[in-house]
């Protein structure tokens, strides 16, 4: 939610908070109840679509961190083997194609570095167990292989957690604009029976419903409340 959409639902939910502490009031009302219920459960469902939105942004990237670092270590680790390897043989174009710093697998694009180290891997392999003298193991093999799984499963995941995060703040939105039109259509139509005969609890409602707006520093209502008998305000 932006600003304005979470100072809109602070309103509401003080609002709301305001009426569930005087139902002594509104249970008057038969059908007040239900459109009480049915406010809250709009608002308790824009903030678990805002917070559905808000982890995906948060751990996105998370996941992949954690085999990233792993991954690019045994990476140099693997190649500088394989380059070490390629002088002793007189390889030249095997060393050239291993000679690479961390920075530039630090900052590769995922793909890029995906496929950087399923080459080091490729090749490591291919030299059939030459490397051992090197210190490299076939269970470091092994281990880098199962990183480089993992990576590239958790790469593809932030794809698919921003189209999640979009889908929850696009819902969010809509539950947000539902529950104006719930407020101004009919828990703002219901409380002005207790206007007169309740003055003190309809004015609380009223400044609890305000919207402060924090960033240009003026407040106002959502919505109109208007008179059921006579139609003014």
């Amino acid at each position: 939610m932006n600003n304005s959409e979470s100072a809109r639902c602070r309103a509401y939910a003080l609002a709301l908070d305001h009426l569930k502490a005087n139902t002594a009031i509104t249970d008057t009302l038969p059908v007040f109840k239900e459109v009480y219920q049915s406010a809250a459960d709009l608002l308790a469902g824009i903030y678990s679509a805002d917070q559905t939105r808000l982890k995906n942004r948060q751990t996105g990237s998370a996941g992949k961190s954690q085999f990233q670092e792993s991954l690019t270590k045994n990476a140099m680790i693997i190649a500088s083997a394989i380059v070490t390897y390629a002088a002793r043989k007189n390889n030249r174009e095997l060393k050239e194609s291993m000679s690479f710093n961390r920075t530039e697998l630090d900052y590769a694009r995922d793909a890029d570095l995906a496929s950087r180290a399923a080459n080091i891997l490729a090749t490591a392999r291919n030299l059939n167990g030459e490397l051992k003298n090197y210190g490299i193991s076939e269970e470091l093999l092994t281990g880098f292989s199962t990183d480089l799984d993992q990576f590239r499963e958790q790469a593809a995941k932030p794809r698919s957690q921003v189209a999640e995060g979009k889908a929850a703040g696009l819902a969010a939105r809509t539950q947000i604009r539902n529950l104006q039109t719930m407020f101004d259509e009919q828990l703002d139509s219901l409380m002005l029976q207790f206007r007169d005969s309740h003055p003190d609890f309809y004015n609380t409602y009223i400044v609890k419903r305000t919207v402060v707006n924090t960033a240009r520093r003026k407040t106002r209502i959502e919505g109109q409340v208007t008179d059921a008998a006579t139609g003014t305000g």
